[in-house]
């Protein structure tokens, strides 16, 4: 065997290696996704209007920040040098006026040896996520730190009332 043709057996491996890790990644990013509905107990995944009426979908999967947010399906989410970034959108309703305000979480969980690294928002923040097959319930304390991040953007106490006669 050459070695070109030594090397092209090698690359065809790692060509092979990186498909099957963007497989992997996608298919942790849904489990991921699955599993913080489940945490926030968002069943069904949707948010009602005033009328009773679903408003729309509670929780969702995308890709993007801000106006940016594109909802889309696990298989495809891009994925890059080991990496997958995603977003999840997350829907604040209040029953009484109607009203509902959408706040988008960047997650990126990143392959490592020892298993997977998450990171979300804007934290330096990282979580070690050992590789083991059965995922259920490792990402507890992700989900639990942002939730503690959301709480401050709709903390009814940041709001300002003065008694005005």
């Amino acid at each position: 065997m050459s070695i070109a043709d030594e090397l092209d057996k090698i690359f065809e491996q790692r060509v092979f290696r990186t498909k099957a890790q963007g497989l992997m990644l996608r298919r942790l990013a849904h489990l991921f996704f699955e599993g913080f509905v489940a945490y926030v107990g968002a069943n069904p995944n949707v948010w009602n209007k005033p009328n009773g009426k679903v408003g729309g979908q509670r929780v969702k999967l995308g890709e993007g920040q801000g106006d940016e947010f594109k909802p889309t399906v696990w298989t495809h989410l891009a994925v890059s040098l080991g990496a997958i970034e995603f977003s999840i959108a997350y829907t604040l309703s209040c029953r009484e006026s109607g009203s509902a305000y959408e706040i988008i979480v960047p997650v990126v969980i990143r392959a490592i040896d020892d298993g997977y690294l998450v990171t979300f928002g804007r934290l330096d923040e990282e979580f070690l996520v050992s590789r083991i097959e059965d995922l259920e319930g490792r990402f507890d304390s992700v989900y639990a730190a942002i939730i503690e991040g959301l709480k401050p953007l709709v903390d009814p106490n940041s709001v300002i009332l003065h008694k005005v006669k």
